[in-house]
């Protein structure tokens, strides 16, 4: 099977197999102590992996409807511990974190209380202290979940089971429950023979077909970037592509997941909106459908944005599978060659956990991870549908720089200086055109609007105005 990029594959830890009552009182504990942006590293009291950055433990008993967390983490070679009672049923929590240095001087770091069942926000107590111990200056914790009982905890985060078993930087486990703030969207869809492609739309304007990234990724993780051109006057189409998020077949194969599919589906979505011609923006493998459909309708397309695209050809994947297992920790890598032997028996399990353990070598901010997952579930890769497309295009020979030169309306193509694809290829791809500019962005890696927004909108603007 030839190999995943732009959404790699994943590996994961063997994990034990845990009662329903100690699975939720360990994810319980995680959320205490690790969403936030502190960089720690988060390993449960029965693991026995300890990473770089800093190490956490803590305990869990049951106190009646309450779970007493007792915890301790080490960070900038100061321990920080304290106790926290969260409760089960009427979602009462307080705590109480105290900072203590290698002479045992101790200070309260934060504290508060929570009797909100859908938001908690904390400050630190004493920001000069914060400073002082070398923490962020006046940084704020704040973290989004809610649940009636134990039970219904545990239907919810049950996707994510134990990949607390270990974690490399913080991060929100529990997206399926923090609100997704992009809405107004307007779906539709197009009926097939033997299934149905479903695309969204938003705005007024001048009309814009935002291709997504993948394969095997549906529209939901790009509805931000959407957001964003919306807000600057476009009309904003998004679609899901053949086998990914409601763009469902019956037969779900070689013969209906193809890369010449997704190009048709496309047109097909152009004239039921009845639009004479429309802005493409392709993202990534998005960049790759993209320019197939600049070559085979150009008088559909008034210009194309390709942003980080992948090739023309399949020649860079050897060089970018390396580039991005470089930019990735160990224990990334060896939890995506865990998760990828799950992909088989748990593929919606397996596919959020690799994207997660991925994502660093995609952003130029690590910081910015949890952004990005807030728009990612477990329905966002479909992982056999991604090894379809690929081995179709294995199996075609994919090639469709020949004739690119033959389009002649505006192209631009933006391009992360971090990015694992790296400069050559963008360049490479300029060439094939004849009226076309490259524009490399500076601490920008591949998911470019996430990295440096304010810049990559005001260079999209000026050339979607022109």
């Amino acid at each position: 099977m030839i190999k995943h990029f732009l959404c790699i594959l994943l590996p994961i830890f063997i994990f034990q197999h845990l009662s329903a009552q100690k699975l939720a009182i360990d994810l319980l504990s995680e959320k205490i102590i690790g969403y936030h942006n502190m960089d720690i590293t988060i390993a449960t009291s029965n693991n026995g992996s300890i990473f770089s950055k800093g190490v956490s433990n803590f305990h869990s008993t049951l106190n009646g409807k309450y779970t007493q967390e007792d915890f301790s983490f080490v960070l900038n070679e100061a321990i920080i511990s304290g106790t926290a009672y969260l409760g089960f049923s009427d979602l009462y929590n307080r705590y109480e974190l105290t900072q203590v240095d290698n002479k045992s001087k101790s200070m309260i770091l934060l504290h508060g209380t929570w009797d909100d069942s859908t938001h908690q926000s904390i400050t630190f107590a004493n920001p000069d202290a914060i400073e002082q111990w070398g923490l962020p200056y006046g940084m704020k914790l704040e973290w989004k979940y809610r649940f009636i009982s134990v039970d219904n905890f545990i239907k919810e985060i049950w996707l994510i089971n134990n990949g607390i078993r270990s974690l490399s930087s913080s991060y929100n486990y529990y997206n399926a429950l923090v609100p997704n703030n992009v809405a107004g969207w307007h779906k539709d869809e197009i009926k097939l023979d033997d299934g149905k492609i479903v695309f969204e739309k938003k705005g007024e304007g001048e009309p814009i077909l935002l291709i997504n990234g993948g394969p095997g990724w549906s529209s939901a993780h790009i509805k931000p970037f959407g957001e964003m051109l919306s807000n600057i006057g476009f009309q904003v189409i998004i679609f899901d592509q053949r086998g990914t998020g409601g763009s469902r077949f019956t037969n779900e194969d070689s013969t209906t997941i193809t890369f010449s599919h997704i190009v048709e589906d496309m047109e097909k979505i152009r004239k039921k909106l009845n639009f004479n011609h429309w802005i493409v923006i392709g993202h990534s493998f998005g960049g790759m459908l993209a320019m197939d459909y600049a070559k085979k309708y150009p008088k559909s397309i008034s210009k194309v944005l390709l942003m980080a695209p992948g090739g023309y050809d399949l020649s860079f994947l050897d060089s970018y599978q390396q580039s991005l297992n470089s930019r990735l920790q160990p224990q990334n890598l060896s939890s995506i060659a865990g998760w990828s032997n799950m992909v088989e028996t748990n593929p919606s399990k397996a596919s959020l956990n690799i994207i997660y353990n991925t994502l660093p070598a995609f952003l130029y901010n690590d910081n910015l991870i949890d952004s990005v997952m807030q728009y990612i579930d477990e329905k966002t890769w479909n992982i056999q549908t991604s090894s379809l497309m690929w081995n179709d295009l294995a199996k075609e020979s994919f090639n469709i720089g020949d004739n690119l030169r033959t389009f002649e309306k505006p192209v631009l193509i933006l391009q992360g200086k971090q990015d694992a694809l790296g400069e050559y290829l963008a360049t490479t791809i300029r060439k094939k055109f004849i009226n076309a500019e490259l524009i490399l962005i500076n601490e920008c890696a591949h998911i470019i609007w996430v990295d440096n927004p304010d810049e990559s909108l005001s260079i999209i603007r000026r050339f979607l105005n022109k």
